[in-house]
């Protein structure tokens, strides 16, 4: 008897460690190798079956059993069964099965802030010129490659542009950054850069979009007649070319002028 308890308590012992080493072998879900990463949970839907990660590279695969599709405040998110990209902390790129659809009712400012960031990339001219009274403005230069000067934030001190290959740099004292209605924020850095051609901005570098908790890079802008396209690499937006008729300044975007009436009102009364 005694040596059948034994037997008997050995095996128990021997299930529990199984059971204990399995538990620990269980790889983390989705959702906790994401913020492992350093990046919110929120980023992924819920309904993720299963996924593949290499550590080294940070290459992933997200599986879901169908497409899902949702809608957060003026954007309309798509995910497929199978979504692909690479990660690191703080980071997701070269991101494959997600797209992002833009309701420009609802946001006819945003197409301005994003055409804002474009139109710096556009600045074009001889060699490094600042914007002096004497020879064209960055403005004029962009209107001459048949984009709206509303593209293009107000602020530029000086531009450099390559003719013969479109590569142009144009130059701010500072990083330039603004909200519009609907708390949509745009910023570009004290240089931007890209190749500019008629009616097509492409390669831009040094301008980002806050699209809901992400920030993306604006990497082409083209005109086609009466829109403009805007482009963050795996999804674009269209929007009208009135929204660009003028230029928004770094801090206030498209309010300035709000704000201006409300002091003159102040100081009349």
């Amino acid at each position: 008897m005694l040596s059948n308890a034994i037997s008997t308590s050995s095996l128990i012992f021997v299930l529990f460690l199984t059971a204990s080493f399995a538990v620990s072998d269980q790889k983390p879900t989705a959702y906790d190798a994401v913020k492992s990463y350093n990046l919110p949970e929120g980023i992924l839907p819920i309904g993720v079956v299963d996924y593949e990660l290499n550590p080294k590279t940070g290459d992933f695969k997200v599986y879901f059993n169908d497409t899902c599709e949702f809608s957060i405040q003026s954007y309309q998110l798509k995910y497929k069964s199978t979504i692909s990209g690479v990660i690191s902390t703080g980071h997701v790129k070269n991101l494959k099965g997600v797209s992002v659809k833009i309701r420009i009712i609802q946001m006819p400012r945003l197409a301005i802030v994003i055409a804002s960031f474009l139109f710096l990339l556009h600045l074009p001219s001889p060699l490094a010129v600042a914007a002096e009274a004497d020879s064209p403005t960055a403005y004029s230069l962009l209107q001459s490659y048949n984009f709206p000067v509303g593209i293009l934030p107000k602020g530029v001190v000086a531009y450099d542009l390559d003719t013969s290959t479109g590569k142009f740099h144009a130059y701010f004292n500072d990083s330039c950054s603004f909200s519009l209605v609907g708390s949509y924020q745009l910023n570009y850095k004290s240089t931007i850069s890209g190749y500019i051609s008629e009616n097509k901005l492409k390669n831009l570098s040094g301008i980002k979009v806050k699209v809901l908790f992400l920030w993306l890079n604006i990497v082409e802008v083209t005109r086609n007649g009466d829109e403009m396209g805007f482009s963050v690499g795996f999804t674009s937006a269209n929007f009208a070319i009135q929204e660009f008729l003028e230029s928004p300044q770094c801090g206030c975007g498209f309010e300035c002028k709000d704000s201006e009436s409300e002091r003159d009102l102040l100081f009349a009364s």
